[in-house]
């Protein structure tokens, strides 16, 4: 079993566990968070059924509107994962983050975050959406030398900052619906021509 395998044991455990700390978790069956039973489409690829135990790379976990205030902590165990949506809970910090080394895809809209902290680790991050939270400053992106779509739509920034290392790769950033004067992100859209802005 490889490093990013987890027999299938594990996998039922671990989500166990992240259904367990769902404020709703009396209502789900398996890993529900809107009423429907968690299909493996959304937890798991890849899986090999051998003589023994089945082995599992699970590379996508969708935990949309559970209810979590924090990030459960058993994500971690997931080392292979590619996607993660977080979306429409009440998660108020990014946290718990760092062993996700292998995450492109990461949505976080609609939670009650305030920083943008905790993704130094996520490198291979392609796409990242922080949209409609609390967020009052751009920071902590420096390191996401991938990323290509940020969507930070919806939050109280006021200024546009901290993005020169990042914009060289990034096609489309969604920045409307903030506190930024319009004038400020026209003149940004301007220096950055090949970049879909969205205002």
């Amino acid at each position: 079993m490889s490093n990013d395998e987890m027999s299938a044991k594990d996998v039922e455990k671990a989500l166990d566990d992240i259904v367990m700390r769902s404020p709703e978790h009396d209502a789900l069956r398996e890993i529900s968070c809107k009423g429907e039973p968690m299909t493996p489409d959304h937890y798991r690829v890849g899986c090999k059924r051998g003589t023994h135990d089945e082995t599992c790379v699970v590379t996508k976990l969708t935990l949309n509107d559970c209810g979590f205030d924090a990030i459960p902590k058993p994500i971690g165990t997931f080392t292979s994962l590619e996607r993660l949506y977080l979306h429409d809970n009440k998660i108020s910090t990014i946290e718990g983050l760092d062993t996700l080394t292998h995450l492109t895809v990461l949505k976080l809209q609609r939670n009650n975050i305030k920083k943008i902290e905790g993704l130094d680790h996520l490198t291979n991050l392609i796409t990242l959406s922080v949209a409609w939270n609390d967020i009052e400053k751009i920071e902590g992106l420096d390191k996401l030398e991938n990323l290509g779509t940020l969507n930070l739509e919806g939050n109280k920034i006021r200024k546009i900052e901290n993005l020169d290392t990042i914009m060289p790769r990034i096609s489309k950033l969604y920045i409307g619906v903030n506190r930024i004067p319009e004038r400020e992100v026209r003149a940004f859209a301007r220096k950055h021509p090949r970049t879909m802005i969205s205002m």
